[in-house]
């Protein structure tokens, strides 16, 4: 079977969870004897071909940003869908067009209808979940180019049940459409040796419990959660500094909110750090916090339990399938400062408790998110959308 994933992020462009989803199911596909190709955007020092573990990626020049982020994707996506005509030239074509999220969707329902083959979307995430609504012109945009691709995909997959209904729900289709595929982590990442207080005491003073935040900064990470609940953490006695690792539009609010407090020595805004230093990071914390509001998965809370980092969480989205409270973690009501420091307080004073949870995590991670098997469900979706393609008398139109 050949596979053509299409994404506008890939390692080592990285701008949010889906650059990581895309290289690690990519490669476990691979690894399950499927020919599969990535076409996605260049980033300056990547090569333009290269072949990773099996996987062949393909990296175009993307348009540079123009006056509206809305122009710059829909051109971006015309290159891509160039791009990977030129592909199909030279290797014969593609079984399955695989895209991801809505910056790609166009190009993949140009390839659908030229090329006549079967499309599968993952939906990541939806512009309604990110904004709590559609507020703008831009936002009604981006939501009625996600409608569109839901509408012409063979198969939508998810990665939580909670956003399968999300999707159902915004874009008027049937649940039955959408397969719900987990996000995976590699437990192999977080193991090797490092020396512990040199790294720690980059982030922290040694007498200090470090709670890690790892998320994009906008509004729907609940970061101002967390910077709330800090206060009642230092008030119970807890000497703790938050390291937050991540970017974004509201990276001044944050810190405005912190200092507001007076807590500006004990919030530590780490901004982007590379792949190894946050894998220590996860190993070195005394708890990963994820205070989302919104969050169709949660990758961050799979990758603190990979590392044996113990993880407080909300209960919205996809964390309320990860996370099962008191068992692999502990889980509080979004937006309640009060019962996010209470939990955390917990965690990092009784060692018990947090040995316990810390375990049942790692080996939760072994057995639910382990990306051969989810490679397995993938390749699955694929056989059956391709056996119900080959019995239809439906074919894309040209």
């Amino acid at each position: 079977m050949r596979v053509l994933h299409l994404s506008w992020e890939f390692p080592p462009r990285i701008i949010g969870g889906i650059a990581s989803h895309v290289f690690d199911l990519s490669r476990a596909l691979a690894r399950r004897g499927l020919e599969v190709h990535v076409m996605t955007c260049n980033i300056p020092g990547a090569r333009k071909f290269e072949n990773i573990d099996g996987v062949n990626v393909n990296r175009f020049e993307a348009y540079a940003t123009g006056d509206s982020f809305l122009g710059w994707a829909l051109r971006m996506q015309k290159n891509m869908e160039i791009n990977s005509s030129d592909l199909i030239s030279g290797t014969g074509g593609f079984d399955i067009i695989h895209a991801h999220d809505w910056l790609s969707s166009v190009a993949g329902i140009g390839m659908k209808q030229v090329y006549r083959k079967p499309l599968i979307t993952t939906m990541h995430s939806t512009e309604y979940g990110r904004r709590t609504g559609i507020h703008n012109d831009l936002q009604a945009s981006i939501n009625e180019i996600e409608g569109w691709i839901v509408y012409e995909s063979w198969r939508v997959i998810t990665c939580s049940y909670y956003m399968r209904r999300h999707v159902a729900w915004c874009f008027h289709t049937s649940e039955n459409r959408i397969s719900v595929i987990p996000n995976g982590v590699d437990v192999t990442k977080f193991s090797f040796n490092f020396n512990y207080w040199e790294v720690r005491n980059r982030f922290a003073h040694e007498s200090e419990k470090i709670i890690l935040f790892v998320g994009r900064l906008v509004p729907e990470k609940g970061l101002d959660t967390l910077i709330n609940a800090l206060p009642a953490i230092l008030a119970n006695g807890v000497n703790a500094k938050l390291v937050v690792v991540g970017e974004g539009p509201q990276k001044e609010m944050y810190q405005g909110i912190a200092n507001n407090y007076g807590l500006h020595e004990k919030v530590f805004f780490a901004g982007h750090i590379d792949d190894w230093t946050l894998r220590v990071l996860y190993r070195v914390a005394d708890v990963t916090v994820v205070p989302s509001k919104f969050e169709p998965f949660g990758i961050v809370a799979l990758e603190a339990m990979a590392a044996h980092c113990p993880l407080v969480t909300t209960t919205t989205g996809g964390l309320n399938e990860i996370v099962d409270d008191g068992g692999t973690g502990l889980k509080v009501p979004t937006d309640d400062p009060n019962a996010l420091a209470g939990a955390i307080v917990r965690i990092v004073r009784d060692i018990g408790f947090k040995n316990y949870v810390v375990e049942n995590a790692y080996r939760k991670c072994l057995w639910n998110f382990n990306w051969d098997k989810i490679a397995e469900w993938t390749n699955g979706v694929y056989d059956a959308v391709l056996n119900e393609y080959a019995n239809s008398t439906w074919k894309p139109s040209a």
